[in-house]
């Protein structure tokens, strides 16, 4: 069966490279669409696809993911459609940027998930996590810098490494918002970063590697070390870039 699924393949137009190249491998079942969309976004987040590489032929990916054709053509449009994917005419599907670019508000990322949706989302994550890093800053205790220090130290080296390397690490912010000493907020902070988690299940959120966002965790913890309230909002502000360049494009 794969040897004659083979010979039904569209020649590959030049330069472009084989589905087996950057690693793509068989998605799971559910909605197939929304696995395809998060594994094109894992083998961005690892830099197996950058911008300008031209994706395999739409008949080559659909067998090496073990999906239609219709299911790859609605995940290329997806990632299209927010900027991710160009399709050029006559020449094939490239990369065309690792983040989300400005999107029109009627663009739907995923089932019933709109662009103002994921906005909404992020608004209300910086609003929390950017404050609370500065309450932080002031309020936390003892325990709680070792705390925060132990689960950097963990996820640089301890079994959360692996488990986060293509996922949010929302652990840390959560134990920044216990430290800043106000159960409300802590508790606000909470219900948001279910729907943040949410929405990074569904589409594969932001294709950053995991050691960015770990030098960025350990930024705003040496500021909330210090006591640097100032300094622990810059860093938190700079982790949540995604927000300063998407909100300001509505």
């Amino acid at each position: 069966m794969k040897a004659r699924a083979a010979d039904r393949r569209e020649p590959r137009p030049e330069g472009a490279i084989s589905a087996n190249e950057p690693g793509f491998v068989p998605v799971a079942r559910g909605l197939l669409s929304d696995e395809v969309v998060k594994e094109i976004q894992r083998l961005l987040a690892t830099q197996k696809l950058k911008p300008g590489d031209r994706l395999p032929a739409e008949r080559e990916l659909a067998a090496t993911l073990g999906v239609s054709r219709t299911v790859i053509r609605d995940a290329v449009q997806r990632l299209t459609a927010i900027g991710i994917l160009e399709i050029r005419r006559g020449t094939g599907t490239f990369v065309r940027d690792a983040q989300y670019l400005a999107l029109p508000g009627s663009v739907v990322l995923g089932p019933h998930m709109s662009r103002d949706q994921v906005l909404l989302v992020l608004e209300a994550r910086a609003c929390l996590d950017i404050f609370l890093a500065g309450l932080a800053a002031e309020r936390a205790s003892p325990s709680d810098i070792r705390a925060l220090g132990q689960h950097l130290r963990d996820a640089d080296e301890g079994p959360r490494a692996a488990k986060t390397r293509y996922a949010p690490d929302l652990g840390f912010e959560a134990l920044i918002g216990k430290a800043a000493g106000n159960p409300f907020l802590h508790q606000m902070q909470m219900q948001v970063h279910a729907a943040f988690a949410k929405v990074w299940d569904k589409i594969g959120y932001i294709p950053r590697s995991r050691d960015e966002r770990q030098a960025q965790h350990k930024e705003v913890f040496a500021a909330i070390e210090r006591r640097d309230r100032d300094g622990a909002c810059k860093a938190m502000t700079a982790h949540l870039d995604i927000w300063e360049k998407l909100g300001k494009r509505r």
